[in-house]
């Protein structure tokens, strides 16, 4: 039997903030003490609890997007922590994240096809007129039409800007997808 796809075990974040008025000091605060858990392939992993809980800080640092205190995160057998740049691109693009915040996590100078399209171009998916295939299929996918692609994010409402941000996960055809509440903003029709 192979291995977990993702296996995390004993993370601990600290984030240290300055707090108070007039004279603010400097407090910590532990995000996540000790976090570990495994997913394998195929496996879906729900993690639940009130807000504030470290419920994203545990994607966020899983994927290297935040530096942990301590703990390991492994990938398909590889430590994340000790990927250089190269190693850590080419994991980057199997493991993908569904932000909270479609609004802050997408460019709002970028249009939506330049958005979906850039990760085919920065990882060799995808070339030219092979590149709008690949984005109007994607926004098929979560069921945008095509022309929502010469769009900026601000037309958007905040469910069709969440689509688009699981539009963007799924462009590379990742084996592990984040998924940080991906379904609160969405409307009620979908």
């Amino acid at each position: 039997m192979n291995g977990p796809l993702l296996e995390v075990a004993d993370l601990t974040k600290t984030f240290r903030l300055r707090r108070g008025f007039p004279v603010a000091k400097t407090v910590s605060l532990r995000a996540l003490d000790g976090v570990s858990f495994s997913v394998g392939k195929g496996e879906v992993l729900g993690i639940v609890g009130e807000s504030g809980c470290g419920k994203s800080t545990t994607a966020r640092v899983a994927l290297r997007l935040s530096e942990a205190d301590a703990g390991s995160v492994r990938f398909d057998g590889q430590d994340v922590f000790a990927a250089g740049a190269g190693a850590m691109r080419r994991l980057r693009r199997r493991m993908q994240m569904v932000f909270q915040d479609p609004a802050s996590s997408l460019d709002p100078r970028q249009r939506i096809r330049d958005a979906l399209g850039e990760p085919l171009r920065v990882h060799g998916i995808a070339r030219g007129k092979a590149v709008g295939e690949r984005v109007a299929e994607l926004l098929a996918e979560v069921g945008l039409p095509p022309v929502a692609a010469d769009r900026y994010p601000h037309e958007f409402s905040g469910g069709q800007r969440q689509r688009i941000g699981i539009a963007r996960a799924l462009a590379l055809g990742p084996d592990l997808v984040f998924a940080d509440e991906p379904v609160s903003a969405l409307d009620v029709s979908v």
